[in-house]
């Protein structure tokens, strides 16, 4: 578009080097902080294994080329003033396609298209973008070429903003799964202590992402310990991945079993109980990996008596802070069993979980009344974990 003033043709050039300059920003951090590990299981996926994806050269490359058409559109496209920032809605989008595929565990991991109500509001983006384009050509600049570079700037950073958001929101945002490609990611470098902070406070969790978190605590040798400070639904199935598990960026499969040093049958593939109670018979090696495994799966089966009777030899002072949890709520439950050596501080503790969680209150309900002081302790999960 032709300007006679030499301050409107300094703005026209202005303005797309600043909207330009603010998308490669957000393409590049939002590639490379927020779905680096969703593109890189994309591509292990697209390639079955045989490349792999690397966070940074991959963020600046698709941001480059997404860059330069929206550098191309701004060209193509005779844009007044006050709309520059149009020209790199079609780079959003393209972005978007990069990030909105839906994995489906339920279907092997399969690659599939964003849900119906994202694509129909897709489609409604891209209609709204032809009218606005229409409209652009039809109404030019009403402020004329003396108004300041502000007046011209903000609606632009407007629609740029809107885009971002856009974009960021219609993209892939699962948190189990983003959860479940960090923790692969950190496992893969056998970085299991860090592995253990991703979404340590969250609620949302996945079978795959508690089998994971069970493995990095075992390799950290506090199965015991802090099983119970994560989120955790269902039962011990979730502690193993299937053995035929699909095609991940890390063989989770293939390194908790390496780590049990037993793998399950293929034929008659046996229940997560009867496999870690069948491999502890067998086991003549008294491997401790095993049996945490083993006295974990009893909790989370709520299988008192068949943990006490394992932890019969063991002194009580000596176990981790779960299994000593367990066996104090065991002693209240059935007044035959006995602990040889009891803490009092947590019979004082349970006891007062116990009567809290009896005490009637019609505003909140006992799970939500006790979760700030025992979300992390096995009694939480024995009496409200669904």
């Amino acid at each position: 578009m032709h300007y006679t003033s030499a301050n409107t043709r300094k703005t026209a050039r202005t303005i797309p080097f600043v909207c330009g300059l603010l998308f490669a920003a957000f393409s590049f951090l939002y590639l490379y902080f927020l779905q680096s590990d969703l593109l890189a299981l994309l591509q292990f996926r697209l390639s079955h294994g045989q490349t792999s994806y690397d966070p940074l050269i991959g963020s600046l490359l698709i941001t480059l080329v997404l860059t330069l058409v929206g550098a191309g559109f701004q060209r193509m496209l005779s844009l007044p003033i006050r709309a520059l920032a149009l020209a790199w809605l079609p780079s959003c989008l393209l972005l978007l396609a990069h990030v909105g595929w839906r994995i489906a565990p339920e279907e092997g991991d399969a690659i599939c298209l964003p849900p119906m109500p994202r694509l129909i509001f897709l489609a409604v983006l891209a209609v709204a973008y032809l009218v606005a384009l229409r409209l652009c050509h039809v109404y030019r600049d009403t402020a004329g070429e003396r108004a300041p570079l502000f007046s011209h700037l903000t609606p632009n950073l407007l629609v740029l903003g809107l885009a971002f958001l856009v974009a960021g929101i219609s993209g892939n945002t699962s948190t189990p799964l983003h959860y479940e490609l960090q923790v692969e990611r950190l496992l893969s470098d056998d970085r299991f202590d860090e592995a253990l902070q991703v979404g340590e406070q969250a609620d949302a969790t996945s079978p795959r992402l508690t089998a994971m978190r069970c493995y990095a605590l075992s390799r950290e040798r506090e199965l015991g310990e802090r099983l119970f400070y994560y989120a955790l639904h269902g039962d011990c199935t979730q502690m193993l991945p299937e053995w035929d598990a699909t095609l991940r960026t890390h063989d989770l499969a293939d390194s908790v079993y390496h780590h049990l040093r037993f793998r399950p049958c293929h034929v008659c593939r046996p229940s997560t109980m009867l496999f870690l109670e069948n491999a502890y018979s067998l086991d003549t090696l008294a491997s401790p990996v095993l049996r945490d495994y083993l006295l974990s799966a009893c909790l989370l089966e709520r299988s008192l008596p068949r943990f006490a009777e394992l932890l019969a030899a063991d002194s009580l002072k000596s176990l981790p802070t779960h299994y000593r949890e367990a066996l104090t709520l065991y002693a209240v439950q059935d007044t035959c069993f006995h602990l040889p050596q009891p803490d009092t501080s947590m019979e004082e503790d349970l006891h007062e979980f116990l009567t809290e969680m009896e005490q009637a209150d019609d505003v909140m309900s006992p799970a939500d009344r006790l979760r700030r002081r025992f979300s992390h302790t096995y009694w939480y999960y024995y009496f409200f974990a669904k």
